[in-house]
């Protein structure tokens, strides 16, 4: 997830990742979706191998003109 962190921080973007849990096979899939702000906070998280979702609604333009790097 660091790297999530990171890219959100670099981008000065909101960053999402979705994922699925489970196996198939020999291949496990371990989740953690995510959604991370620009400042590289986590938003809201599934934990690993937790079910669910999550809703962010993205604050109005105006507000996140402050947060854009040159």
């Amino acid at each position: 997830m660091a790297n999530l962190v990171d890219y959100a921080r670099q981008t000065s973007c909101y960053v999402t990742s979705s994922d699925v849990t489970g196996a198939c096979d020999d291949r496990i899939s371990y989740g953690c979706s995510v959604i991370v702000a620009p400042d590289g906070s986590i938003i809201a998280r599934i934990p690993e191998f937790g079910d669910g979702f999550v809703v962010f609604d993205l604050p109005d333009f105006p507000k996140m003109a402050g947060l854009a790097t040159s």
